[in-house]
């Protein structure tokens, strides 16, 4: 098993959600993308997934020690498993001999149990060709990715939970970091990337993880909030630049776009 790091790249950017003075958390519109590239980013910073060309291209299952990352990679290793060779196999693409083997085994017996595997088929035969786009689209796995990590943060007591009902029948959860300074501490480990992109010769190269949580800051709509003001236009220039360079940050940003697009077009 992998030993975590304190904060996995999605509770970073949900306690850099939190209010520097108040710690309500306030993520921006459609942040569930960004939650989404980041856990792809995890996997991919864990050599759990590989990613060449904007496409998830091989499975390494792991452990990574994070329950929810853990539960989605399980679910993810499930989803694509029928369109294997084999339980080794875990290339994704580049394998129509591999479905079209799965025609020839001895079909399940019962309506429900044939009209499931072909459904679990059809999704296995069409995951492979997905983008990464697609993934932080379309992959209903990640449907509840917000509320699923904001109830681990609170187990874990980064952040707590204010539950009420309004007129006493509709439920409403707002969220708090546990400690205020968490959002100031996120900010300082993204500045402090910034600046070493931005001055390599005076400090050293920051690392992978780093880059992921800067690039997907940029991607989630952060970087205006986290560093308001003018004085800051050459640190979002940098940002930018980081953002449009990852693949992961650069699909998550796509689809927020999108997302904005089709929410324009209902006005």
């Amino acid at each position: 098993m992998y030993d975590r790091p304190f904060l996995t790249l999605p509770e970073e950017l949900l306690l850099a959600c939190g209010d520097p003075e108040t710690g309500r958390i306030r993520p921006p519109d459609f942040f569930a993308r960004a939650l989404s590239g980041a856990v792809l980013a995890e996997l991919e910073l864990r050599g759990a997934i590989i990613i060449e060309q904007s496409k998830i291209v091989e499975l390494r299952p792991l452990t990574r020690g994070e329950p929810v990352i853990d539960r989605l990679f399980e679910q993810l290793n499930s989803d694509i498993a029928p369109g294997q060779l084999g339980n080794e196999q875990s290339r994704l693409v580049g394998g129509p001999d591999s479905f079209r083997n799965l025609r020839h085994v001895v079909p399940p017996r019962g309506v429900a149990a044939r009209a499931s595997a072909g459904m679990r088929f059809a999704l296995a035969s069409g995951l492979p060709n997905w983008t990464l786009s697609d993934w932080i689209s379309s992959w209903h796995r990640f449907r509840d990715i917000e509320e699923r990590y904001l109830e681990a943060m609170e187990a874990r007591g980064l952040v707590i939970a204010h539950r009420r009902r309004i007129l006493g029948i509709v439920p409403r959860t707002t969220w708090n970091n546990a400690s205020p300074g968490y959002a100031r501490e996120s900010t300082a480990r993204i500045d402090e990337t910034v600046r070493a992109v931005t001055h390599t010769e005076r400090s050293q190269a920051p690392s992978r993880r780093a880059m992921h949580l800067v690039a997907l800051v940029g991607a989630a709509g952060l970087s205006g909030r986290l560093f308001p003001g003018h004085e800051y236009l050459n640190t979002h220039r940098h940002i930018e630049h980081i953002t449009s360079g990852n693949p992961i940050a650069a699909a998550v940003r796509s689809v927020r776009e999108a997302d904005e697009e089709a929410r324009r077009s209902l006005d």
